[in-house]
Parts: structure tokens; sequence; C-alpha cells
């Protein structure tokens, strides 16, 4: 007597291109995840890679970028960087957007048995908050260099050489302006002094 026929089911795998490497779904995009950490004197940056499918792309950004928004800011390089990354995440996010909804893809064994839940998105979150530590920081930064003495004097030195100094301090004479060449100073320079860079200070005696 013949025996019913079963059809042996294939082997799992782990996913592959086009293929999410957290739940196995398709279709995915192979792009990255970035985040930042500011340490004062120094900064981590962390990276998870893809392929992501739309749902668990648009989670890992979440967590990631919500994370950057108070952690990345503290260091003088992380003010630059954290942006720099934020951006990235974002245009990463936005290619995300463009996929359909994820589907199982059968025979592929994946980390997690479905996309992850992307949860609130960041404006609804109260890390969205920490984008006030980088206005806060432009504007002390401005606010120190508006209200920083300008050396607009000189003083000559024992060495036939001179400096600049706030004109509320003893001076010989004024700084008329800079040009890259003493031909170039405005009429009524009686002097000139060099620039650290390039070009000249246009100097009038007292």
């Amino acid at each position: 007597m013949s025996q019913p026929f079963h059809q042996v089911p294939p082997a799992a795998r782990v996913p592959g291109p086009g293929e999410c490497r957290y739940c196995g779904s398709g279709p995915a995009l192979k792009l990255n995840m970035y985040g930042h950490v500011g340490l004062v004197i120094a900064f981590r940056t962390l990276t998870a890679a893809g392929p992501f499918c739309r749902d668990c792309g648009i989670a890992v950004f979440r967590q990631m970028s919500g994370k950057m928004l108070y952690q990345g800011w503290w260091g003088p390089l992380s003010l630059v960087i954290c942006p720099i990354m934020l951006i990235v995440n974002l245009v990463s996010r936005l290619r995300l957007g463009g996929l359909r909804a994820p589907s199982p893809v059968p025979g592929v064994a994946a980390q997690l048995p479905a996309p992850m839940d992307a949860g609130k998105p960041l404006y609804r979150r109260p890390v969205i908050a920490g984008l006030i530590i980088p206005v806060v920081a432009f504007a002390a930064i401005g606010v120190a260099i508006a209200s920083a003495p300008a050396k607009d004097c000189y003083r000559e030195l024992p060495d036939g050489n001179g400096e600049l100094v706030e004109c509320s301090q003893p001076h010989d004479g004024r700084v008329l302006g800079t040009a890259e060449d003493t031909a170039d100073c405005p009429a009524g320079s009686t002097g000139y002094l060099k620039r650290d860079y390039s070009g000249y200070y246009c100097l009038a005696e007292n």
C-alpha cells in the first residue's frame, strides 16, 4: 500500500540580500543608522547596520536618533558631529518610508519573529526636548563672542614690534582695518602690523 507523500520543508537560513537582518521580512534596504554620544573631551559613535525592513528600520531610527537628542551634544566636536548624524539618519528614514509593509519570507530564521514596533514618532517623545541643548549652547557661544572686548587699538613694544590691545588699555594708536598688502591700507594709515596668518593690520597713531 503506497504511503502519502509529505514535502520536506526547506532548511531554515539566515536573512539574505533584500531581507531584514532583524526579522527576516522583505523588502529591505541596505543602509546604516548611526548614534553619537558626546563625552565632553571625547565621543563615541555607534552604528546599526542593515538591511532593514520598513518597520524595523523606523524603530531603530527612532531609538538611536532619540538617544542622540540628549546624549549627543556634550562636547565641542559633538556639536558638529551630532547634527550631521541626525541628518544622515533622517535621510535613511525617508528612504525606508518608501518601502511597502514588510512580509515574512518562508524559510528564513531571523533574530525576531516579527518586525519591530516602531513606537511613537520622535516629536511625540520627551527626548525631543533635547533639541533645546544645541540652541542654548550656540546662543551662549554667540553671546560670548558678541560680548568679547574688541582689540581695536595697538601698543608698541620695546623690541620695536606691536600688539593689539583693547582701546580701554594704554595704547599708541588704533587699527583702521586690514589689508592683504600694505599698499592697500586706507588713507591716513601711519603704519602696519603683520597678522598671525596673512595680511596686515593698518594702523594710525593717536
